[in-house]
């Protein structure tokens, strides 16, 4: 990780150049107690910027993400600034460490601040305006810099790994999790560098904004994943810098032999004790009947990545239950469920643990319920049953469905959780993704009465819902 050390190192000393340059500290260039004074008739402003671009988050590991910002490019930029009032000559001059302060006529006055290349390209801009100046005062003014102009900027990417790697990729999503770029990074564009180690690197050109970089690796006996947050500027390159070591990789077994999502599940009932598998699907679309998964023989680790593949429900029923000794981590699928059903798409049952990941999607699930006497109708998307755990670390769950209904004059109807429904004693842990566009619907003739709680999560007394900023 000595890459992103590096860069760390370089982000830090950014932001301290960015201090100076945004005035921090006394920038007037005189001591406080001698500071000159204000001419007749005019008063001094002193001009701060902010919002140029700081490191958040943490070191990346699975579930948490780092913003890769290009700092250093901004610390490279010219700042200008400009002071304009109706029937008073403009007041314009340079944004440098030790000149920021002017002199203006008293008045009310607008400003802007620009940042620019040294091509004259601008990339960020700011402005405040109805500055009120009074004669023989002095006053601060920060103006917050976004970015502007509609151009395309770049993502980098260098990646050092063991040689011994046989299925890499970096995968670009937006924040929505739709999949933009997928990057075969052990494949022919890997540079071997005779020391057992390979570097694949490139260049993605990517509109502003926000995305989601997931870097995933495995080799025979192990498998590695980290998410990061690149931050596109207009005209200005991010860098994703990463070297991993053998160390990095979390011991696993490796299977891409598995032809259908059905297969890779039915692997997991006879794993041994404390076994972490890998598998890996073709993009293809899949129809499915419902299957349980637990294991006898002590818990065990799953992750599929679907590689893109749908997997459709064939039959009435949950898509998977998720049973006892069992975490299954989800990836790159997409699960559809029933326009009418008798239960929710996933489900997870006491003893369980069910992850999503990026390019997960849960959808089009209606668990439908309908009673002569009293109707009662629990999760749409997922249910998560007591002494059990969902954890989202990203996807989507969407266009889902708890409807409840009830045909007897006198009695009532109940739909809880469009989305998820979480039981009493049943935990879920929101880091990432979307739960959006969901439905909890309830109807009863006009005698009865109907109840509907929680469109996207609904979560029971004694059930746990964490949610993390990553």
């Amino acid at each position: 990780m000595k890459k992103l050390k590096k860069l760390t190192a370089r982000i830090l000393t950014g932001i301290a150049a960015l201090c100076l340059l945004a005035g921090c500290a006394d920038i007037t260039g005189s001591p406080s107690s001698e500071k000159p004074e204000v001419p007749a008739n005019t008063g001094r402003v002193v001009i701060s910027i902010t919002g140029a671009g700081e490191p958040s988050g943490t070191e990346s590991s699975p579930g948490l993400a780092r913003t890769m910002l290009p700092v250093e490019d901004y610390m490279a930029l010219v700042y200008t600034f400009e002071f304009t009032t109706d029937g008073k000559t403009p007041v314009s001059g340079l944004l440098t460490e030790g000149a920021v302060s002017t002199e203006l006529e008293a008045g009310t006055w607008n400003l802007a601040v620009t940042g620019k290349r040294e091509d004259n390209t601008e990339i960020l801009e700011g402005s405040v305006t109805g500055i009120e100046i009074n004669a023989g005062e002095s006053k601060s003014v920060s103006v917050t810099m976004t970015n502007t102009g509609t151009a395309s900027g770049a993502l980098d990417y260098s990646v050092t790994f063991p040689d011994t790697v046989s299925r890499g990729f970096l995968r670009v999503f937006d924040l929505d999790d739709t999949p933009l770029e997928e990057i075969d990074l052990a494949g022919g564009t890997a540079t071997d560098n005779d020391d057992g180690t390979k570097t694949a690197g490139g260049s993605l050109i990517l509109a502003k904004g926000y995305y989601r970089a997931g870097l995933e690796m495995f080799k025979p006996d192990g498998a590695l994943s980290r998410t990061v947050i690149a931050h596109i500027y207009p005209s200005l390159t991010t860098a994703v810098e990463y070297t991993f070591t053998n160390d990095d990789f979390i011991p696993a077994t490796v299977d891409s032999s598995k032809t259908t999502f059905a297969a890779a599940l039915g692997e997991i009932n006879g794993l041994s004790n404390d076994s972490n598998n890998v598998y890996f699907l073709s993009v293809e679309n899949e129809d499915m009947s419902g299957i349980n998964v637990s294991n006898t023989n002590g818990p065990v680790s799953v992750t599929i990545d679907g590689g893109g593949r749908t997997v459709n429900l064939n039959g009435t029923g949950s898509l998977i239950t998720v049973g006892n000794n069992v975490t299954l981590v989800l990836k790159n699928i997409t699960l559809r469920g029933l326009e009418a059903n008798n239960a929710p798409l996933l489900m997870v049952a006491a003893g369980g643990k069910l992850e999503t990941r990026t390019g997960v999607l849960i959808a089009d699930n209606k668990n439908t319920g309908i009673g002569n006497s009293v109707s009662y109708v629990y999760g749409g998307g997922v249910y998560v049953d007591e002494n059990a755990a969902f954890t989202m670390s990203g996807g989507k769950i969407t266009g889902n469905t708890a409807f409840a209904s009830c045909n007897y004059t006198y009695a009532s109807s109940y739909a809880y959780g469009g989305g998820v429904y979480v039981k009493s004693g049943g935990t879920l842990n929101i880091n990432n993704g979307e739960i959006k566009g969901n439905t909890a619907y309830a109807s009863s003739n006009n005698s009865s009465s109907s109840y509907a709680y929680g469109g996207g999560v609904y979560v029971k007394n004694g059930g746990t819902e964490r949610k993390n900023e990553v």
